[in-house]
């Protein structure tokens, strides 16, 4: 995997390169119980939009409420255990879903999904504090020059997990049932958690458990230098957008596959994988050319590539054009991503990073988890192609803004054209 990034500087630093390795491992083992839950909903449950649209967001609303007061405290605590403790946790919570399958045999399918609810939210609870305390410690691993080939390197890690989960994930359900993920994901978080003992980064002097008279204030404090820079509160609130109408295509595309193309399980599997490999090719692309055009633009422009891929879903149903329009997804998604990740990385104070990074993370799946809600809610009375239409429209109105823009601020008639160049 090494050989998907050019700079191997970062992987010379050992306690990186046990960071890089743990998040691969664990990323690998998330996507396997992912692909695992959303079988079980759709293909054994036979849950609605609705239904699946419910799990999910017990899954984001943790990060929504938790996440931002989790960031004051990746902030001041000593990143590496929060992330060890945080691992050991969610192996020990992912196993009980193992338990709630077995224990879940003869009884009402309602029983069953209040459990999947509630543990999903379990799960997420503890990983509102990972994922802070992961975006502290990268930066006092590496140089400040290696931040944006490291950011571009997790991506490509984080997407070959993805390339590669569904056929695995796919093979362990129909030969060994839906535990096989589970119990793999729980290995997967107890192996991070070793390697990650490894790592070595250095406290703040600050690193103290703050009080809680001051949580509220050091919440205020992220949130303000998030919303008073302008390159910062671009990248954050272009992405939120974006991640609602992108959302109603994720929350929906097994409904999709299963009710409009009347397909199966292995189509989900392959659509997966394929966004997977496309999200891989956007991050190649957009870390070669994210360092010679304008930020604002690239990300504008993923959108745009996501929005009209979705609108193909929308008016030319059929398995192959749902099978490149999910390559096509991904290519666009990940090329924002990167641009978006770039700006926060670098724009972003050592001291603040864990808030701006939980708030960031809040705000995109408060928008994720409305386009839950919509996409579950609207789907019954303007079906899926309809839902998929919508959110289509909003992606396409972020390049055409830009355009529009860009093209009154130069009085040029080619001006639109060139933005999106």
């Amino acid at each position: 995997m090494q050989g998907l990034c050019a700079p191997t500087g970062p992987l010379e630093n050992a306690s990186f390169r046990c960071l890089w390795i743990a998040q691969g491992i664990s990323i690998f083992g998330d996507y396997l119980a992912m692909f695992s839950v959303q079988a079980a909903l759709v293909f054994r449950l036979r849950e609605s939009a609705h239904g699946v649209s419910i799990v999910w967001l017990a899954s984001l609303l943790p990060a929504i409420v938790i996440g931002p007061v989790a960031g004051v405290f990746a902030d001041r605590w000593n990143p590496r255990r929060t992330m060890i403790v945080s691992d050991c946790l969610r192996a020990v919570l992912v196993l009980l879903l193992a338990a709630s399958t077995r224990s879940g045999a003869g009884t009402s399918t309602h029983l069953d999904f209040i459990r999947l609810c509630s543990i999903c939210f379990a799960i997420s609870c503890v990983s509102a504090f990972f994922v802070p305390a992961q975006a502290v410690v990268i930066p006092r691993l590496i140089k400040r020059e290696e931040l944006l080939p490291v950011s571009v390197l997790m991506q490509q890690t984080m997407h070959v997990a993805r390339i590669a989960s569904p056929a695995v994930a796919g093979t362990l359900v129909v030969r060994f049932g839906e535990n096989a993920c589970y119990w793999g994901n729980s290995a997967s978080f107890l192996v991070s958690a070793a390697l990650l003992t490894n790592v070595s980064c250095h406290v703040l002097p600050t690193a103290i458990a703050p009080k809680a008279s001051h949580v509220a204030r050091d919440m205020r404090s992220g949130l303000a230098f998030l919303l008073t820079n302008s390159e910062v509160s671009f990248a954050t609130c272009a992405m939120a957008g974006g991640t609602f109408a992108a959302g109603c295509y994720s929350s929906l595309v097994a409904i999709y596959i299963r009710d409009v193309l009347h397909a199966t399980a292995a189509s989900y599997a392959i659509a997966g994988s394929l966004t997977a490999a496309g999200t891989l090719a956007g991050t190649l692309v957009a870390g070669k050319i994210v360092n010679s055009c304008s930020r604002q633009t690239l990300i504008a422009t993923g959108m745009g590539i996501v929005g009209a891929c979705i609108l193909s879903l929308a008016l030319y149903p059929s398995q192959l054009g749902t099978f490149v329009g999910a390559a096509g997804i991904g290519l666009g998604a990940s090329s924002a991503m990167i641009a978006a990740s770039a700006v926060l990385k670098e724009f972003t104070p050592e001291e603040l990073r864990g808030r701006v990074s939980s708030v960031s993370v809040s705000m995109m799946s408060a928008a994720q988890a409305a386009a839950m809600l919509f996409a579950g809610s609207c789907a019954t009375w303007l079906g899926v192609r309809g839902v998929y239409a919508v959110s289509a429209a909003m992606l396409l109105a972020q390049p055409a803004y830009q355009c529009f823009r860009r093209g009154r601020a130069r009085s040029g008639p080619s001006a639109c054209f060139q933005t999106l160049l």
